[in-house]
């Protein structure tokens, strides 16, 4: 778990405090994009059936290769991240379900 991700705190810009309030848990990576080596998608659905069919979103998908390049970047930055947790203790026991 990212340190403070359902904390509340001020927020700052550029090392000041706006006077403005982080609600919790508005610190979690919440993106929903794919990416492949020739395409992305933005969306602002989560990737399942429902999101899709009941709810109204707007959707992006590209080959740029330039917005490609900077998704594949902020997801290999994702990916290994030290906050990231490996894959495999999920499968016994299901650890980080909720």
């Amino acid at each position: 778990m990212v340190p403070g991700f359902n904390l509340t705190g001020p927020a700052t810009q550029k090392g000041t405090a706006t006077g403005n309030i982080y609600p919790g848990y508005t610190r979690v990576n919440h993106g929903k994009y794919a990416v492949s080596d020739v395409r992305a998608h933005i969306g602002t659905s989560n990737l399942i059936w429902d999101y899709f069919y009941s709810t109204a979103g707007v959707s992006f998908g590209t080959y740029n290769s330039a917005i490609v390049s900077q998704l594949q970047e902020i997801f290999d930055a994702d990916w290994n991240s030290p906050y990231a947790v490996a894959v495999e203790p999920l499968e016994d026991g299901h650890a980080y379900s909720s």
